[in-house]
C-alpha cells in the first residue's frame, strides 16, 4: 500500500488530470481509514486482555 501511495504521487507531479487527483484522494483517504482501523482494533484488543480492578465500594 505504501508504495502504491508513493507511486500515486509521483505520478501526479508529471500528470495532473481530476480523475488522477481523484484516485490520488482516495487511496489517502483508504489508507487513513485503515490506519485508524488498525489503531482502533489493538486499543480494543489490549483493553479486552486487561481485567477490569473491582470496585472498592
Amino acid at each position: 500500500m505504501e508504495f502504491k501511495l508513493d507511486a500515486e504521487i509521483l505520478h501526479t507531479v508529471v500528470v495532473r488530470e481530476w480523475p488522477e487527483l481523484i484516485i490520488v484522494g482516495g487511496i489517502i483517504l483508504l489508507r487513513a481509514a485503515l490506519t485508524f482501523l488498525i489503531h482502533w482494533e489493538i486499543k480494543h484488543a489490549e483493553e479486552e486482555k486487561t481485567p477490569n480492578p473491582p470496585n472498592k465500594e
